[in-house]
């Protein structure tokens, strides 16, 4: 079932105002729940992990309208955070077999990192619920 959220157009445009702040936070976790989490396992420790990582002030967007990049490459899995979490920068001498190829019909959720510094530029992740459901790859 798509994804739907009265607040997704507020999340996606730019600006820092109380009312997008509050939509961002409310689509991820609706996001979260709705892809996998919150049906099937329950866990919802990665839920507040990941949503701690992003950054309210920065748009989110769930798509696939817009398309996702043609190619994400994926983050290591960790034991703090759940796989299918993508980059859209590799680190330099990435082998080409790393990326994925992804389909312009994949669900996603797109937010930006905090700032590692004052004046740094967004970093932009990415997370596809198709990868956890083994759909991709």
């Amino acid at each position: 079932m798509k994804f739907v959220s009265k607040f997704k157009g507020l999340a996606a445009g730019p600006g820092q105002g109380v009312q997008r702040i509050r939509a961002r936070r409310s689509v991820v976790s609706e996001f979260l729940q709705h892809s996998v989490y919150g049906k099937r396992t329950r866990e919802w420790d990665a839920i507040v992990r990941l949503m701690q990582c992003i950054d309210t002030h920065q748009p989110v967007v769930v798509g696939p309208s817009p398309a996702p990049p043609k190619r994400l490459f994926p983050l290591t899995n960790s034991p703090y955070f759940p796989s299918g979490l993508f980059a859209e920068e590799a680190p330099a001498g990435t082998p080409d077999s790393a990326w994925w190829d992804i389909a312009p019909s994949t669900e996603y959720l797109k937010w930006y990192l905090p700032p590692a510094k004052a004046g740094a530029p967004p970093v932009a992740r990415y997370f596809l619920p198709s990868a956890i459901r083994g759909e991709l790859k």
